[in-house]
This record gives C-alpha cells, sequence and structure tokens, in this order.
C-alpha cells in the first residue's frame, strides 16, 4: 500500500485566482497577500519581475493609478497540474466617470503551491496563453 498525497482540487485552485482577482478589482491589497506567497514573483508583460509584497504593491499601484484604471473581471480558468491559466477581461474605466471606456482581453497565469500564488505572469496573448495551457 502506498500513501497517496492528497492534491488539492481543481475548485481549490480556481478559489485563489477568484480570491486574487476579486482583490484587484476591489482595491483590496490585504485580500491579494491573503492568496499570495510572501515571496511570490510577479512577471509583468514588460518582461521585468517583481518578488514578495512589496513588488505585489507595485504592480497594484500601476494598475489602480492608470490613467484609466482597470477592473479585471475572471471569464474561464484552466488547470493545468499547479498551474491556472485565467482567461480575464480587463475592464479600463475613466477616472472621473467611472464608465468603461474599453475592454481589453487578456491572461494570467497563476502557479499555485500549498494554497498560495508562488508565481503570477500577466499574458496579453490570450491565444498564445490558451495554447499553452492546452498544449
Amino acid at each position: 500500500f502506498g500513501i497517496l498525497e492528497e492534491m488539492p482540487s481543481q475548485d481549490e485552485h480556481v478559489e485563489i485566482v477568484e480570491r486574487w482577482v476579486a482583490g484587484y478589482r476591489d482595491r483590496n491589497l490585504e485580500q491579494m497577500q491573503a492568496v499570495a506567497d510572501p515571496e511570490i514573483e510577479l512577471r509583468m508583460p514588460t518582461g521585468d519581475v517583481l518578488s514578495g509584497y512589496d513588488g505585489l504593491a507595485a504592480m497594484t499601484r500601476h494598475g489602480w493609478e492608470a490613467e484609466t484604471p482597470h477592473y479585471p473581471n475572471l471569464d474561464r480558468c484552466i488547470l493545468k497540474h499547479d498551474t491556472v491559466f485565467a482567461l480575464i477581461d480587463v475592464e479600463l474605466r475613466s477616472p472621473e466617470t467611472g464608465e468603461a471606456v474599453r475592454t481589453l482581453a487578456v491572461g494570467a497565469e497563476f502557479r499555485i503551491r500549498d494554497g498560495l500564488v508562488v508565481e503570477w505572469a500577466g499574458r496579453p496573448d490570450r491565444a498564445k496563453l490558451l495554447e499553452d495551457a492546452e498544449g
């Protein structure tokens, strides 16, 4: 008889990503930190790599204080091993009116270990993200 290591369910991984995205949308850094490893690595679409809670704060500030602030909505998640590939629709809103001025269809990759996001990567090319998720 072998000992089986219990794997987290897909629902648990998706719930972590849902909490992350909701925290970002609601401007709640503490909610994001609650599901992020203190040593998280954040791979920005620009190629920059940020790390830790300081990096997470800098990443969120960039989107929250942008000329057209970002409000993400989770469209769909695909789980592959310890990684969740998330398809996200990001509303860019007017800071004056709060009205959506544009929506971007983007993606993100979340690597999860022990119930925490240990690595996040912004993936602006949704087609490539889907290819990686399904390949």
